[in-house]
């Protein structure tokens, strides 16, 4: 699925104590792509995907999902979208502590599953992410590279056509940010899924990214990070 995003301003505040955070930015991330967003902390990354999701509106501009604008849509519609369409990835994991491994990865399905299936889906994605053996675990007893696969395996267990990475790898050190990463190009290639991973991690191998952006100043630039 395309994203295009068009001459989009973000502008938080009111007018005499305005906070620009995106003035008439472009990106444009092809379908099926493995894509990555640069920017140092307060840049706005986490803004970015908010406003591509339809979590938060934009000020002014264009969203484009293959053709149709989620900016002119209405708060279900975009709900109903992000349901059908999405994955989110977090950097602090989301993870209920009193639910076990399975069952966080199966809360995507409620709405849309029996219980049965819904549970069967989530152990399948967590074979994927090679953590099966924590399913009945709590948690609390995973170190953080085992929690970030318990959140990249509840956002792929639906099988989304886009998955959209809030700095997944910034609490990891290298050996298992690469991992992350290329359980995520993993899905990507097989899938043919959209993948947009957001970080700070400027070390991370270039070799995997089709497209990546830097956000510096409001604008989002096609380039690597050169800190």
């Amino acid at each position: 699925m395309d994203i295009v995003a068009r001459d989009i301003t973000k502008i938080y505040g009111n007018k005499g104590n305005e906070i620009i955070i995106f003035e008439e930015a472009n990106i444009n991330i092809p379908s099926a792509s493995f894509t990555g967003i640069f920017g140092v902390s307060g840049a706005g990354k986490t803004t970015l995907l908010n406003i591509l999701s339809g979590i938060e509106p934009i000020t002014a501009g264009k969203i484009i999902f293959d053709g149709w604008d989620l900016a002119l849509a209405g708060e279900k519609e975009r709900s109903d979208f992000r349901l059908s369409n999405i994955g989110f990835i977090f950097q602090n994991f989301n993870l209920i502590p009193s639910l076990t491994v399975v069952e966080n990865v199966s809360l995507p399905l409620i709405a849309i599953r029996d219980k049965k299936e819904a549970a069967k889906m989530a152990e399948a994605a967590l074979e994927r992410v090679s953590i099966a053996q924590r399913a009945k675990n709590l948690p609390d007893t995973l170190s953080f590279g085992e929690k970030q696969r318990v959140s990249i395996a509840r956002a792929i267990v639906n099988r989304p056509k886009i998955i959209f990475a809030d700095e997944p790898v910034s609490n990891l050190e290298d050996r298992s940010a690469e991992k992350i990463i290329q359980i995520l190009r993993d899905f990507n290639m097989k899938e043919k899924a959209t993948v947009v991973l957001c970080t700070n991690h400027s070390e991370l191998s270039r070799r995997k990214w089709d497209r990546f952006y830097n956000i510096t100043g409001g604008n989002i630039k096609e380039s690597w990070p050169t800190i």
